[in-house]
């Protein structure tokens, strides 16, 4: 495994053990379908949570530039297998990006709830 592919998986982990920390419960990582993957999915008593995992060296970024429609499309399709195949039709359905920065062997997170929404995307 490559190294950028190990740090990849270590700021994975990193916000799942933060998503833990906040009482969230950790229902899937790295879930995949053949239209997409979900890095983490977790809940609470009221949402469901799909979590997309970004590292980067520069804090600084556009929405555009983290998730392009297209990719936030492909997330939606893999979020509504899941929903559907796992019946969590009574909570309320949440996409979240975590920002991941490597600063000095350390992690450091930035959180955006609610980053996009099914509404945001046409076609859905």
């Amino acid at each position: 495994m490559s190294n950028s592919r190990v740090t990849g998986r270590a700021a994975e982990q990193f916000v799942v053990d933060v998503l833990k920390k906040q009482g969230k419960t950790i229902l899937a990582q790295n879930y995949q379908q053949m239209f997409g993957e979900i890095d983490i999915i977790a809940s609470n008593k009221t949402h469901v949570l799909f979590v997309e995992v970004k590292l980067r060296s520069k804090p600084l970024f556009a929405m555009e530039e983290l998730i392009t429609p297209a990719k936030q499309q492909k997330i939606i399709k893999t979020a509504h297998h899941y929903l559907s195949t796992n019946q969590f039709f009574d909570k309320i359905c949440q996409f979240d990006v975590a920002l991941v920065e490597l600063i000095d062997d350390n992690f450091k997170l930035t959180y955006i709830p609610n980053a996009f929404m099914q509404s945001d995307i046409r076609g859905y």
